[in-house]
């Protein structure tokens, strides 16, 4: 415990550089996600989750290698939130997976089921911690964010939502065209027209999504968590029956970072390849070891977090091809750059002696990226359809990654 409060104490010091390099959308300072969330996560997620499903903040070893470890851990994390939820300044998923049609962009609704291959009320937790939420067909949830931004002069997909199928109605698309909703049983990817038991699309700092997520964080700190173990984190939260509480709870910005970590500790920390036995606990210490020069490492990170595999020429099972998140990879790999030797000050980082004063990056972004028109409504317009044909293609709307302005390290005062 008192190593966690060493590895806290760190990252704070380094709170208003954080903030001023890390916690930026494109149009400035983050909205959804704060450093006040940010630190009340890391507190509940070490000292409120089962031992082994903690996020990993290194090893009291008695040498400062270990400190190393978490800190190199934790840059790795921020950097691939910075390209996921915090670039987007939302807590749900944006609608991008689109079908060229009739020479325009068809994106249907029914993408809260899963994009870009994805089915995320199909992906359970494995047998040993079978903790995956239950499909509930009868569920209506409608998520608070969505693309407001879209393009000038439309209004974009709506936000995602699920709700019972009664056998006639379909979820139909967004036409980019015409800017409206269309009713029809058009097919996203995997074939789905209807929203029914669709609940689980991505969400939070690392945009997770799927039953088991939300089941383990029900598990370990929701209300299941409260009844069968006495654990009152949030003993007021069903996550099975109330997914969108991570977004809009009174304690949302907390938890929009919990669920990161969540997904991060137990996706990431524990993965393991069957086939060439490289594992990410072992990769992060040999490559703060060796230095932390190569940028194989963070590479590999990026592909089991968007991909769900560290090599994708040996591995079999992946998920779907998604061209936004190559498009942000060598964000990813800049930005963990950033936050190691900028932010975080590795490999030469050494924990403060004294609480600074205040810690001043020695100056902000230089960049401002106005943002585009929010619409002032929602499409109205429905036009019922046929089903569409099986002509599909992928497609993501280009949202321009934050400028980070590289900081300088303050002398203590």
């Amino acid at each position: 415990l008192q190593f966690f409060f060493s590895f806290l104490s760190f990252v704070e010091s380094r709170r208003q550089s954080i903030e001023a390099a890390v916690l930026q959308s494109p149009s400035g300072p983050s909205t959804a996600y704060t450093i006040e969330g940010l630190m009340s996560a890391l507190d509940i997620v070490v000292n409120q989750f089962p031992s082994d499903k903690t996020f990993y903040v290194g090893e009291n070893n008695g040498e400062f290698v270990g400190l190393r470890y978490g800190v190199a851990n934790f840059a790795a994390f921020l950097s691939q939130a910075m390209s996921e939820g915090i670039r987007m300044d939302s807590c749900d998923e944006y609608n991008t997976d689109y079908i060229f049609q009739d020479n325009t962009e068809k994106f249907p609704l029914s993408n809260a089921c899963g994009q870009y291959k994805r089915a995320y009320d199909l992906e359970i937790c494995k047998s040993t911690e079978p903790f995956e939420c239950p499909i509930d067909r009868n569920m209506e949830v409608t998520a608070v964010d969505y693309n407001q931004n879209f393009m000038p002069g439309k209004t974009g997909p709506p936000a995602f939502s699920c709700k019972p199928y009664d056998g006639s109605s379909f979820s139909g698309f967004y036409d980019l065209f015409d800017d409206v909703i269309v009713e029809s049983a058009y097919s996203n990817s995997l074939g789905r027209t209807n929203v029914a038991g669709c609940c689980w699309w991505k969400r939070g700092a690392l945009m997770t999504g799927g039953r088991c997520a939300f089941g383990k964080l029900n598990k370990y700190v929701g209300k299941e968590a409260a009844d069968s173990r006495g654990i009152y984190v949030y003993p007021d939260i069903d996550f099975c029956s109330n997914p969108e509480a991570i977004c809009d709870h009174i304690r949302t910005h907390e938890l929009r970072w919990l669920i990161g970590f969540l997904d991060w500790s137990g996706r990431v920390e524990t993965y393991v390849d069957a086939i060439t036995g490289w594992s990410y606990m072992d990769e992060l210490k040999k490559f703060v070891d060796s230095g932390m020069i190569d940028d194989a490492f963070i590479t590999a990170v990026t592909n089991i977090v968007t991909k769900n595999c560290h090599n994708l020429d040996i591995c079999a099972d992946t998920w779907g091809e998604d061209p936004d998140k190559d498009y942000f990879e060598l964000n990813r790999r800049n930005d963990f750059r950033n936050i190691m030797t900028n932010i975080l000050n590795l490999p030469e980082t050494a924990p403060p002696t004294v609480t600074p004063k205040s810690i001043v990056p020695t100056f902000a972004p230089t960049v401002y990226i106005p943002p585009t028109p929010q619409p002032t409504s929602i499409p109205k317009t429905v036009v019922v359809l046929s089903p569409n044909s099986t002509s599909k293609c992928k497609y993501n709307m280009v949202v321009l990654a934050p400028l980070v302005a590289l900081t300088t390290w303050c002398v203590w005062l």
